[in-house]
């Protein structure tokens, strides 16, 4: 079953790679999974198609919150566009999407998700610094995703 979740996570994260949402099956080569498990992902994949159930705001339009252009890069190497914005200016912009990129707290809780890039090998004196995609691998770049609640 964490398998299923990690699949079907991936495909909503990265609608653009799954047109007929069949695609995914060769995604499912990466994990050890039973015939049933792979039927099941199958099945959801094929009613999100054949219902034309649209996918929510947050899956299909992303925002990425930055300025710097070797994010963005580093981003579309993991399969990830959308509308790139430097500054959010109101809250209208993230509510109810998926974000990529640094929000402060009352505007984090508006979004679907906050996704952040980690970046744990990252020295000091690089911070704050538009690195490129290569500069981010070798910094250990990994996506942590996040919901806040405003409570």
């Amino acid at each position: 079953m964490k398998e299923e979740k990690l699949i079907l996570d991936w495909v909503q994260m990265h609608p653009n790679r799954f047109p007929d949402w069949e695609a995914v099956g060769w995604r499912m080569q990466e994990f050890q999974i039973s015939p049933e498990q792979k039927s099941h992902i199958l099945q959801i994949c094929k009613m999100w198609d054949v219902e034309k159930k649209p996918l929510p705001k947050a899956v299909v339009d992303p925002v990425i919150v930055t300025r710097h252009a070797g994010l963005v890069a580093w981003l579309e190497t993991q399969g990830i566009t959308g509308e790139v914005i430097a500054h959010v200016t109101s809250p209208d912009q993230v509510t109810g999407r998926v974000v990529y990129g640094i929000l402060p707290l009352h505007l984090a809780a508006e979004a679907e998700e906050v996704v952040v890039v980690d970046m744990p090998r990252l020295p000091a004196e690089l911070r704050g610094v538009d690195l490129t995609p290569e500069q981010m691998e070798e910094a250990g770049a990994t996506l942590a995703r996040y919901r806040v609640e405003r409570l």
